[in-house]
């Protein structure tokens, strides 16, 4: 039997639109899912922006529950985060739950290569002398040793100071009962430490 003219086109035009509508979802399919990645290391209480991540497409088949396509507004990591890592929800609080005070760290001791951003650190001090002062009485000075342990850092800069030394200045997030002491052993007369962990 042979078919009309009107037939065929609109059979071919059925076919088209059919192979379209597949090449659509196969393309769809194959572009993934839309996530976020972090652009560089990133530290546990940091409060994020746009700007920290690049949207990608990703392919994550049954993985996908909970990674994120967009950044929700004033919340904070729970942990450190990797550059190149995916945001999961489960990554985030908000910043109020945190409860973290951000303090400045100037270590007087170069630091090693496996402190960075997001690292674990611990702060140790070492007295430049025995004595805060040795001719007037021999009063102890402040005892070397470890000062606080599990110290996030969110930043680390280099300044150069008027004489054209760089230094090194740390931002880290410690709890509230850690400021007097480090504050206090700051304004000491030894060298301060900055040591990553694990």
């Amino acid at each position: 039997m042979r078919m009309s003219r009107r037939t065929t086109l609109a059979l071919t035009a059925a076919l088209l639109a059919a192979a379209l509508a597949l090449g659509f979802l196969l393309l769809r399919a194959s572009q993934g899912t839309r996530v976020l990645v972090a652009n560089s290391d990133l530290a546990a209480g940091m409060v994020l922006t746009s700007a920290n991540f690049t949207s990608i497409s990703a392919k994550l088949g049954g993985q996908a529950a909970g990674y994120l396509a967009e950044l929700p507004m004033g919340e904070a990591l729970t942990h450190s985060l990797r550059q190149g890592e995916l945001l999961n929800s489960a990554d985030l609080a908000p910043q109020s739950h945190l409860g973290l005070v951000r303090l400045a760290l100037d270590p007087t001791l170069p630091l090693a290569a496996d402190v960075r951003v997001g690292s674990e650190v611990s702060i140790w001090f070492m007295p430049k002398s025995n004595y805060t002062n040795p001719t007037a009485g021999s009063r102890p000075a402040t005892s070397a040793g470890l000062i606080a342990s599990n110290i996030q850092v969110l930043q680390i800069s280099k300044n150069s100071d008027s004489i054209g030394s760089t230094k090194t200045q740390l931002e880290v997030e410690v709890s509230p009962q850690l400021v007097p002491a480090i504050i206090a052993i700051q304004a000491q007369d030894g060298n301060l430490s900055v040591i990553a962990q694990g």
